[in-house]
């Protein structure tokens, strides 16, 4: 506790360092569900936060896009997303800034572990709320389900060859066994 006559240059510069040296804490969340009922591809979104005391110049979070998931898209709202590492970039975070990324992925299994890290270059001060560990169902759609919900079926285009089908011009590998010799096929 200073009077006002009592503070100079020096306790300012004191207080500044002793406020600088506080690190940060960052907050990564993220609208991902438990389940998807799809076909196959979503979109989720992803939060970075900094809720202070200090900016943070840079911020990178990691592990967006583990095994899987194949990348169709992603639209951060600043910085960079680098698709062949699953990292995202962002050049500066001030305190109470929130940035967002965007991904559309397809899924390629059933299961889907996240582990998601967000880090700054500061001190963390709560490491705790820094990390998504989570993993997601996707349950694929059958055409006996399709047929039954609305008395259509959507075509269904299969490659035996490399048991790959398309779905509304989706392709899905590897989803499919031959469990006995298919009756009814025309070959086109």
């Amino acid at each position: 506790y200073f009077r006002n006559s009592q503070i100079n240059s020096q306790h300012f510069v004191w207080l500044s360092n002793l406020y600088r040296g506080c690190g940060t804490d960052l907050e990564l969340t993220s609208n991902l569900q438990d389940a998807y009922d799809c076909e196959q591809c979503f979109t989720f979104t992803v939060y970075a936060k900094n809720n202070g005391p200090s900016d943070v110049g840079l911020a990178q979070v990691s592990g967006i896009l583990p095994a899987g998931l194949t990348y169709v898209n992603a639209v951060p709202s600043k910085g960079t997303f680098d698709s062949m590492t699953g990292k995202w970039q962002i050049p500066s975070l001030k305190i109470t800034d929130q940035e967002s990324l965007a991904v559309e992925v397809c899924a390629t299994q059933s299961s889907i572990a996240f582990d998601m890290e967000l880090l700054g270059d500061g001190e963390e001060t709560d490491p705790d709320n820094n990390t998504i560990m989570k993993t997601i169902l996707v349950t694929y759609l059958d055409a006996q389900d399709d047929m039954a919900e609305t008395t259509e079926n959507t075509p269904v285009l299969i490659d035996w060859l490399s048991n790959d089908s398309s779905i509304g011009g989706t392709i899905l590998v590897n989803t499919f066994t031959v469990l006995s010799s298919p009756q009814g096929l025309v070959e086109t």
